[in-house]
């Protein structure tokens, strides 16, 4: 895949500043730079510079090398006062120098004077701050003032739409979003990588954060970067979107807001008050329904609080925010399918009372859960429908039902953090966050008439992450950051009409129940995707070195992530029952197994009267479709990358950034091959042991040990044009594997032994007491599963022997100019190569159509 971008941003004033120097720094710190002469321009080596934080009182010291220059790394972010001395000279301050992450903010040279008279110098934000003279990186920073004021309601994603080359993907997301997915540089929505105060927030199964931050007044600042990234940077081809929460100062400060939004003051839509599409208008009262305002309420409110702990040494900052979504509710209903109501049920209990199909309709039915108080549909009449069991025959009542659901959003998400200045050499920082974001119950997400008969989920969506780093000031030019980061979050879709039913415990998740005819369905199963969901568990470890030596900014250091991620999930493990008739189909009846009818009759002729869906669950004659395998799958992964990174400036207006980064991704598809090697070896094989088992098994796939990613750019600032930039680089980023590929895998044949087999009521008796849960239809009708055969016959999922990681190389070059002194111009052009992408390929595509179509 090529794709290229020519973008143009023009007067890019201070709504949104591109990073301006290097970024040789730790991801949620930056630092600051500058040189130091005399009133001859000759340099001054072991000048001292002292940067006080104007907030915090924090202070960091170095001294001036041989040449006269200076950087202080790792610096917290805010504005800093940088004072200059040396012995012999008089002193200059510099103030209101900005930091923010990942850069350094250079004061450039500081001249003093011979003696003792003291000067200062105040530093104003302006466009020189834009211009971006010492790296190639393509860098957005949205700082807490614009992310606060922001109209965004907490979709923070939102706000890479400020960067160049971002777009929306609007219906093409295919992984979480906190907003709007996008594409950077023509890369998948996927391919970004999510970050909090720059470590993991990543949704390891499908991409995008699993963290939904939505408080505003919580972040201190948006990095966005979005080519020709410093090898410290990646994981992923696309963009990087690092929040930064905020920390505490030495003056208490805090926020409180309350956002509402409701529908009292809102109009109809041309669709909600359109005559043709069915609604009164014009004083007409028949034949439509009369216009109403979907009611919506939802208020957001919650606030921060900071401030100093031990003054100039420890700072404390929380936040908190509650987000209640309201709507109207809905009442769906079994669209035209009938089923026993009460009376109907009561008449099934006392003709057939030791029936294990009413043992399972009065635990399973739509009836058998309150929630969303089900009943008959109003103005609606009553059926009879007369079924047996084969002795007994009864007349039940059936009638159309409706269920009324409340549609409501919690969300609720808290933060707190500490920053603790230990000495002039070292400093903590820790973050812990919560959110917990259900959406109970979460009808929509099955067909009206399964949620109707109780066979919806709900939507759990709980997070934990902490975030910790010790930074150490080995020398003036050697700092080292250490790091280390904790996620878990449950994404689950899972309880609801069934609150016992999760991804952890499946034993009382209920069976489909297909009746055929006029008669609805129900159970769990019936929407087929539930329950499923995972748990993504990582511990990140990262170090990060700087060394300043001469000209040589160096960086380098790796990272560690243990994943533990299982999944939930197993299609049709609770069985899939089809008791209309003629449905079960064997060897001695090819047109479907006959139901049994009384000899008294009361079935009519020939039983056509009987000749109904109940009757076969009554008689247990129908059809089963079950899967047999692990509802549970426990993906576990360890990665590791290692980095290099040397930003030299070659001379005054030049600067290289060289580096190298390299990324190992472990194989949790290995899980699966050595789970199918134990099915297929043990006492209990689903398949033909005569097959060799690379027929018969998930295949074991070597590590990719190709992610070498080399990254290369040059800074260049003309001296005939001293308000203009060039910027040129060259880079090599991969991605890694998604679970949800895996998760394909894991229900599908070799992993998989799923089959369809008659139930006759007498020899194949499917239908177990106490009614049809995975957990009882598991243990009664698994062995009736087909074994023995060749899963290449059925659907399969299967890999490529050579699955890797998909590669992108992207290359820019462009120009930025300093049009005002609060604007500049950027035109830069970026291409990129991808190669390697996911995809998913049908090997057997069913193409007689076209053949019919095409004959020749």
């Amino acid at each position: 895949m090529k794709n290229f971008r020519l973008y143009l941003i023009a007067l890019a004033l201070i709504l949104v500043g591109v990073s301006q120097n290097s970024f040789s720094q730790g991801i949620i710190t930056g630092g600051i730079s500058g040189s130091v002469v005399d009133s001859s321009g000759a340099l001054i080596p072991n000048a001292t510079a002292k940067a006080t934080g104007e907030s915090t009182g924090a202070t960091f010291l170095v001294t001036t090398n041989g040449e006269g220059f200076f950087q202080i790394s790792d610096v917290p972010l805010g504005d800093y006062t940088v004072t200059i001395s040396a012995t012999g000279f008089g002193s200059a301050s510099v103030s209101h120098v900005h930091v923010v992450a990942g850069n350094i903010n250079s004061v450039g040279k500081q001249s003093l004077a011979a003696g003792s008279a003291a000067q200062t110098v105040v530093v104003e934000a302006s466009g020189s701050e834009l211009i971006n003279t010492e790296s190639s990186q393509v860098e957005t920073t949205i700082d807490s003032e614009q992310v606060q004021s922001a109209p965004i309601t907490g979709a923070m994603d939102n706000l890479a739409l400020v960067s160049p080359g971002v777009v929306n993907t609007h219906a093409d997301a295919n992984s979480n979003t906190n907003g709007i997915n996008f594409s950077v540089n023509g890369q998948r929505g996927r391919s970004n990588n999510s970050e909090i105060d720059g470590q993991t927030n990543n949704d390891t199964s499908i991409g995008g954060p699993s963290f939904f931050f939505d408080n505003q007044d919580a972040i201190q600042e948006v990095q966005v970067l979005t080519t020709d990234m410093s090898a410290q940077y990646g994981r992923n081809m696309g963009a990087i979107v690092n929040y930064i929460t905020k920390s505490g100062t030495n003056a208490f400060h805090g926020t409180g807001y309350e956002i509402y939004t409701g529908s009292w003051l809102s109009s109809l839509t041309q669709s909600q008050k359109a005559p043709q599409d069915g609604w009164c208008t014009g004083g007409v009262t028949t034949d439509c329904a009369p216009t109403v305002v979907p009611k919506f309420v939802q208020n957001n409110w919650g606030g921060t609080f900071g401030g100093p702990i031990l003054k100039d040494k420890l700072w404390g900052f929380g936040s908190t925010l509650w987000s209640h979504t309201y709507e109207g509710g809905q009442t769906l209903t079994s669209q035209g399918g009938l089923f026993p109501d009460s009376n109907g049920i009561s008449t099934l209990k006392s003709a057939f009372a030791n029936n294990p199909a009413v043992a399972a309709i009065t635990a399973n039915g739509p009836y058998s859960t309150t929630v969303g108080n089900p009943s008959t549909v109003p103005g609606t009449t009553p059926q009879l429908v007369t079924v047996t069991d084969g002795t007994t025959v009864a007349n039940v009542e059936v009638s159309q039902f409706q269920r009324t659901f409340p549609d409501t959003i919690l969300d609720q998400e808290h933060l707190g953090r500490l920053d603790y200045q230990l000495s002039a050499k070292d400093r903590f920082y820790l973050r812990y966050n919560y959110q917990n974001n259900p959406y109970n119950p979460a009808f929509y997400l099955t067909a009206p008439n399964v949620a109707a008969a109780g066979a919806y989920p709900n939507v759990n969506g709980i997070s934990h992450e902490i975030g910790a780093d010790w930074t150490h000031i080995f020398t003036p030019s050697i700092t080292n950051q250490l790091r280390y980061a904790f996620q878990q979050s449950t994404i689950a879709f899972e309880g609801g009409s069934i609150s016992s039913c999760t991804i952890t415990n499946q034993a009382t998740c209920s069976s489909f129940v297909g009746l055929g005819g006029s008669l609805a369905g129900y159970g769990y199963g019936f929407a087929g995707a539930f329950p499923q969901g995972r748990i993504i568990k990582v511990n990140q470890f990262q170090d990060n070195a700087t060394i300043v030596k001469g000209r040589h900014r160096m960086t380098f250091g790796g990272e560690f992530d243990s994943q533990h991620s299982p999944w939930g999930y197993l299609p049709n493990d609770e069985g899939s029952f089809n008791f209309a008739p003629n449905a079960a189909i064997n060897a001695a009846n090819p047109n479907g197994i006959p139901f049994r009818y009384p000899a008294a009759g009361g079935c009519g002729a020939s039983g056509a009267n009987c000749d109904n869906g109940l009757t076969g669950f009554l008689e247990g004659v129908g059809e089963l479709t079950l899967a047999e395998g692990s509802p549970t799958i426990p993906f576990k992964e360890n990665d590791f990358s290692l980095y290099f990174q040397d930003d030299f400036k070659v001379t005054s207006n030049l600067t290289l950034n060289l580096g190298l980064r390299y990324e190992f991704y472990g194989q949790a598809i290995n899980f699966l091959h050595n789970e199918t090697v134990k099915q297929q070896t043990g006492s209990n094989p689903f398949w033909n042991t005569s097959l060799p088992l690379s027929a018969t098994t998930i295949p074991s796939l070597p590590s990719d040990l190709r992610n070498i990613e080399p990254r290369i750019g040059f800074a260049y600032q003309p001296s005939f044009a001293p308000k203009m930039v060039v910027h040129g680089g060259f880079s090599i980023n991969a991605d890694p594997e998604f679970y949800s590929i895996f998760v394909n895998l894991a229900t599908a044949a070799p992993a998989v032994n799923s089959g369809s087999f008659a139930c006759d009521g007498v020899t194949v008796t499917c239908v177990p007491g106490g009614g049809l849960t995975f957990a009882t239809v598991q243990a009664a009708d698994s062995k009736y599963i087909p074994t023995g055969g060749d899963p290449r016959i059925n659907p399969t999922q299967m890999v490529t022997s050579n699955f890797h990681n998909p590669q992108g190389e992207t290359y820019s070059l462009g120009f930025q100019y300093q049009v005002l002194p609060s604007a500049v111009a950027d035109v830069r052009y970026v291409g990129n190569h991808t190669y390697g992408n996911f995809q998913a390929v049908n090997s057997n595509p069913d193409i007689l159509d076209v053949q019919k179509a095409f004959p020749n």
